[in-house]
Formats: structure tokens, sequence, C-alpha cells
């Protein structure tokens, strides 16, 4: 799914799941999701490479960011 219109949607709270994983909530009221460490990890390591193929789809759809990043 390609999120579109979330510029300035940031995490307002973040809650423990066990010792393996947080559940994030957002402050457009959206909490659906539970982000293991693992997955975390990824996305933190990974950040260019899965930013720069998320523009590229944005592109590819006909969509543009609102803010320069």
């Amino acid at each position: 799914m390609l999120q579109l219109d979330k510029e300035e949607v940031n995490i307002d709270r973040i809650d423990p799941v066990g010792n393996y994983a947080v559940c994030l909530h957002f402050d457009d009221g959206h909490n659906t999701g539970i982000y293991s460490w693992d997955t975390l990890y990824d996305l933190g390591v990974n950040h260019q490479q899965k930013w720069q193929t998320y523009l590229e789809r944005l592109i590819a759809a006909g969509h543009k960011r609102k803010g320069s990043n």
C-alpha cells in the first residue's frame, strides 16, 4: 500500500508488546500494527534504500510529497 499525505503525522505514544515488539500510536488516530524489534532495526538500517523506493513509487503513481523531504 502506498501511503499518501502523511507528512505531518507523528508518533504520540509507544506501548511495549511483551519483550519482542511495540505498538505505535500516531497523532492522526491510527495505531494498527505491532512492530517487532527486528522490523524496526531493518527500517533503520535500510532507511535510505526504503525511502528512495518510496519516493520512486510516489512519482510512478503521479504523486509527490508536500514537503521537501
